[in-house]
């Protein structure tokens, strides 16, 4: 065999934009599921449920909702070991002289290594087949399959109930919360929410990863995809070096292990074989308790939780806890925002990407290479990795609204990324300064800018996630806005291009007002609301005129209303006009009363649109 795997557990992140209206139709119903028709073996069940349901290779091409996809290592192979010569891999004869023997193990190529082992054809193939057996069996199934070398085709081998997550029960909500501890002998960032207790491992070097032992706490002073094995039978984990975007961070959210990163001298000053207690549920702040601390644990069941009398949407930022999430009732998700996926998936400024070969820094360059092993277009990589991210909290949350925030990094922030001393200013004051809006039709930052397009593009219209509405971020006056737009149609993100990102469509109430935002300079999403941001932006209500008889007393009292007359200070709300009124013609109603009012409102303030 070629190359052989199990379906990924998160298989069902492709479900929804994947999986074809009647599947359920083409089941065999005369026998009862877990048991095979006798005259239809599995993989003729595979062959005819997928030709039924046009799934073969002359169904047109559809969404591609994979989101995310893993470099494993591969430092090792076995391959069949001959008595005489060398055969082909692809070879259907045996000579007399290429006797097979055996098999043995031999190192992968570097060049192997660095490349992903399924295109993402192979990919959606087997993932359409793990949907076929799972909707058959009506359970999670751990399905094993294999791609023959010769033929080069994917073959299915074995498909058996899955007993490990399918057994846990993800509609209830823990809470850790401690009672006695003992002496603090460290603390540091927390990653999560948990409690792990267990004796110490100290651990310096990858050599000696074979000492570390199930349920022990592991310390060391960073990990890399190397330390994983043993990361997954760890009660804790706490690192020297690292932030809440390093690797130790991301792989404890993954496995649900609490860990306290960024800690500086754990390793120096926690002790192989003390008995000690990690705890991250107590806010920002994770402590390493002397002894084993006391504890309860509460279980909330989401089911049972009342019901609120406002619809909740989620503030959310990591991609790994999206799934988990969205078991809270919630209606969707207000505020996504790229800067955590920026951060940790790619970790590269996208101009140093674009600007790949003319890079002089050779260590950049070298950590842009470690990071985009199989890109050649190395602007392409920082498209895919946002895609994925944004992607995997659209599946989560499908097909609830996922209102994703463009960046919104400050200069400092932006220079800390891989190669961005190169292209960040220096500012006294990066809070006010360079970010945002303001950033994005910038000649200096509009071709990195287009690359964000071009990942919500992927996310909407090639994975298929059209739950995906845009928020822009920091705007401060109505050209600005205008001015991103344009940048945004240019990339092919045009306003009401149809999907759910355009809830006024068919209204022709919406659409009157959206054409009077537009003429006015207003920035709303179809329905006529705006999006806060940080801090809140005033609300207009397209059906009704709150200026009438109440401009004055607002622009005096420096307050603005909204549709249902509730107001909100001036200083921490985005300036707005009035949607029936139109400033460019001078009229008397706009927020304001002059050129200059409206312009003075704008400035410094923070407006976030939805496009």
């Amino acid at each position: 065999m070629g190359a052989a795997g199990s379906l990924p557990e998160d298989s069902s992140l492709v479900r929804k934009a994947t999986l074809p209206k009647g599947l359920g139709a083409t089941r065999p119903r005369t026998k009862a599921a877990g048991s095979l028709p006798a005259d239809l073996s599995l993989a003729r069940m595979i062959q005819k449920a997928t030709l039924s349901l046009g799934l073969g290779a002359t169904r047109p091409p559809g969404f591609v909702p994979i989101v995310e996809r893993t470099l494993g290592t591969k430092k090792i192979q076995m391959k069949y070991a001959l008595q005489n010569g060398v055969r082909s891999r692809f070879a259907r004869k045996m000579t007399p002289d290429t006797v097979l023997r055996t098999t043995k193990i031999v190192p992968v190529s570097d060049k192997d290594q660095k490349r992903h082992v399924l295109d993402e054809k192979e990919i959606m193939q087997l993932a359409r087949w793990g949907i076929i057996i799972e909707d058959y069996y009506k359970r999670p199934m751990d399905i094993e399959w294999a791609q023959d070398g010769r033929d080069g085709k994917f073959y299915i081998v074995q498909a058996r109930p899955e007993t490990v997550q399918a057994s846990k029960d993800l509609h209830y909500l823990s809470e850790y919360k401690i009672k006695r501890k003992g002496k603090v002998l460290l603390q540091g960032p927390a990653v999560g929410s948990k409690i792990g207790i267990g004796p110490i491992r100290v651990i310096k070097s990858a050599a000696n990863l074979s000492e570390f032992k199930k349920g022990e706490i592991l310390v060391t002073e960073m990990t890399d995809p190397d330390w994983e094995p043993i990361m997954k039978i760890a009660s804790a984990i706490v690192t020297n070096a690292g932030g809440r975007t390093c690797h130790a961070a991301i792989i404890s959210r993954e496995l649900g292990i609490p860990a306290i990163v960024g800690t500086k001298t754990g390793t120096d000053i926690l002790k192989s074989g003390t008995l000690a207690t990690v705890s991250c549920a107590e806010g920002e702040i994770g402590y390493v308790y002397e002894g084993k601390a006391s504890f309860t644990l509460i279980k909330h069941d989401l089911r049972k939780l009342p019901k609120t009398r406002v619809d909740i949407m989620m503030n959310l930022a990591s991609p790994e806890k999206a799934f988990h999430h969205s078991f809270i009732p919630n209606k969707g998700v207000g505020l996504a925002r790229e800067e955590f996926i920026i951060n940790t998936f790619i970790q590269i400024h996208p101009m140093a990407l674009l600007n790949y070969h003319a890079l002089k820094d050779k260590k950049v360059k070298q950590k842009i290479d470690d990071l985009t092993l199989d890109y050649k277009d190395k602007a392409q990589f920082f498209v895919d990795k946002l895609a994925e991210g944004v992607g995997r909290i659209a599946a989560a949350f499908y097909p609830k609204d996922v209102i994703v925030r463009l960046s919104d990094f400050k200069t400092n922030e932006y220079a800390n990324l891989i190669g961005g001393k190169e292209y960040e200013p220096k500012e006294d004051n990066p809070m006010i300064g360079w970010r945002g809006a303001s950033r994005y039709y910038d000649e200096n930052y509009v071709k990195a800018f287009e690359l964000e397009c071009k990942a919500m593009k992927k996310a909407r219209e090639y994975m298929g996630f059209d739950n995906i509405k845009i928020m822009i971020p920091f705007c401060r006056t109505i050209e600005e806005g205008k001015a991103v737009l344009k940048v945004m149609e240019k990339n092919g993100l045009k306003r009401g291009g149809g999907g759910k990102s355009d809830p006024a469509a068919g209204s022709d109430k919406a659409a009157g007002s959206d054409k009077a935002a537009s003429k006015s300079g207003r920035f709303a999403d179809g329905s006529g609301r705006f999006a806060p941001s940080g801090l809140v932006a005033g609300l207009v209500d397209p059906k009704s005129d709150p200026a009438e008889g109440s401009d004055k007393a607002a622009s005096e009292s420096g307050m603005f209303a909204d549709g249902s007359g509730r107001f909100a200070p001036s200083g921490l709300v985005a300036g707005l006009v009035d949607p029936k009124s139109d400033p460019a013609e001078g009229s008397d109603k706009a927020a304001g009363s002059s050129e200059n009012d409206k312009a003075r409102l704008f400035f410094g303030s923070i407006c976030c649109f939805v496009v």
